[in-house]
């Protein structure tokens, strides 16, 4: 299954039909759809509708259509760890978030990461290397009329600076920067953005409620 978030709710791809009991939800096979686009546009206004599974084709063929309908977004970003297991977290426009960003034209998603994470947290670049791909995050959101579709690269990624030496980026909205351990990630999930919350479910940094 592939999970698409718009704010909190979401538009999951899977090859086998949901059958969910369960009210704002919509299951609409992709022979069946029309106009795609219009229907993600309709989903997008509908805030009834918390979570439209689209089924009938491979989860990555129906990703790949809804890439080319819409206007693509590259980003990415990181879990940033210290060596005793400390991980970084930014409070961003009134949510906790992890550090990522838009990729510049011809930038690889690592080079991207490892940009957007110093910039954001203010750390010297020399002091971050990646340790691992994490996977990829995908939301909608609308921006200047459009409707686009960012797809975030994630990287696990070591520091061996110093923790208390970040500086926030004030001019990306970003308030705090803060190390917690596992414990302290769960409080922070009751205030973050939907796709957050499942990318961590996914690789196993916090638990499913």
């Amino acid at each position: 299954m592939i999970k698409i978030y718009f704010k909190n709710r979401f538009i999951s791809i899977t090859k086998e039909k949901l059958k969910l009991e369960t009210s704002g939800f919509q299951s609409i096979s992709m022979n069946e759809l029309g106009d795609l686009k219009i229907q993600i546009i309709r989903f997008t206004t509908n805030n009834q509708l918390k979570h439209l599974n689209i089924f009938g084709t491979s989860p990555e063929r129906g990703l790949a259509l809804l890439q080319s309908l819409l206007d693509p977004v590259t980003a990415a970003g990181g879990i940033v760890s210290t060596k005793s297991g400390l991980k970084l977290f930014i409070f961003r426009n009134g949510k906790w978030d992890l550090p990522k960003g838009k990729a510049e034209k011809g930038e690889s998603p690592e080079t991207c990461a490892l940009r957007e994470v110093s910039e954001e947290c203010g750390m010297d670049i020399n002091t971050l290397s990646i340790q691992d791909a994490l996977g990829k995050t995908y939301h909608i959101y609308k921006q200047n009329k459009k409707t686009r579709l960012k797809t975030t690269h994630w990287f696990g990624m070591l520091y061996a600076g110093n923790t208390e030496m970040l500086e926030p980026q004030l001019e990306e909205g970003i308030q705090r920067c803060v190390w917690v351990d596992r414990e302290t990630i769960y409080p922070l999930m009751k205030n973050t953005y939907g796709s957050i919350q499942n990318f961590l479910e996914t690789i196993g940094m916090i638990l499913p409620d």
